[in-house]
């Protein structure tokens, strides 16, 4: 049985779940967003015209690096509500993983691995997925992404998006953990949940999949909406540092 349902937050899932039951949570929109107004959804979603022309300005491989510089800025909880659902889980040994479309390694001409990052703003949140999760891995039957393959890393799945689908990722670790009954998901872009449910179809057609379309960043508001001429200058400045690090 697969059942894919719209929530605002995460007061609206029920569960009944046991340790045959995986869960998944995306990051990004889902759990955290930049805490700079300028990189706030609302600001991305006003301002759709700006983002579609400077996006036309790029290759695919230099927007999967600037998404990167965007997720990677300081961040603020989304909704508070989620920190205590996901150690609720712990506290019942259920498994719970976070799953990202990110890579794990270096982004910018720093060459600061995303990893480090990524773990460190969930973890100022007080989110930890490294307890009780699995072993770090990684997955080198998939397409790495400037030489990085889709890895776990303390509890946290890193897909390498720009050629892997959270789907193909999630296939190779069923591979390894094969007693799940259950996969559910928590994401808020339908096409990491439609993935997993047609990858699930295919491949393990026993395993019910619950998916949950969370929008509750929509709901999220700014003390005052930054204008057009400050984000476009902004975004600007974060596309020029991804194209010199393309060029590296």
């Amino acid at each position: 049985m697969h059942k894919m349902i719209t929530i605002h937050s995460f007061s609206e899932i029920d569960f009944c779940w046991d340790q045959k039951t995986l869960v998944l949570v995306d990051v990004d929109s889902t759990l955290i967003v930049p805490k700079n107004p300028i990189l706030h959804p609302r600001a991305f979603s006003s301002y759709k015209h700006v983002v579609r022309d400077l996006f036309e300005t790029i290759s695919r491989e230099q927007k999967h690096l600037l998404n990167h510089s965007i997720v990677a800025q300081p961040a603020m909880i989304v909704e508070n509500l989620s920190v205590g659902w996901i150690q609720n889980m712990q506290i019942n040994h259920i498994p719970i993983v976070a799953i990202t479309a990110a890579k794990k390694g270096w982004f910018d001409q720093s060459r600061t691995d995303f990893h480090h990052i990524r773990f460190a703003q969930l973890k100022e949140q007080g989110i930890d997925f490294s307890i009780h999760c699995y072993l770090d891995q990684e997955f080198k039957s998939l397409s790495p992404t400037y030489g990085d393959y889709p890895a776990m890393i303390n509890g946290i799945i890193y897909s390498c998006g720009l050629d892997n689908s959270k789907g193909d990722v999630l296939h190779e670790l069923l591979k390894v953990y094969s007693d799940f009954e259950r996969i559910v998901l928590i994401d808020d872009k339908m096409k990491h949940l439609e993935s997993i449910s047609a990858m699930l179809s295919e491949q393990f057609s026993k395993i019910e999949f619950l998916g949950f379309h969370y929008q509750g960043a929509d709901l999220l508001t700014t003390q005052s909406l930054v204008l057009e001429e400050i984000f476009k200058e902004y975004l600007c400045s974060l596309i020029l540092k991804a194209k010199q690090v393309v060029c590296v």
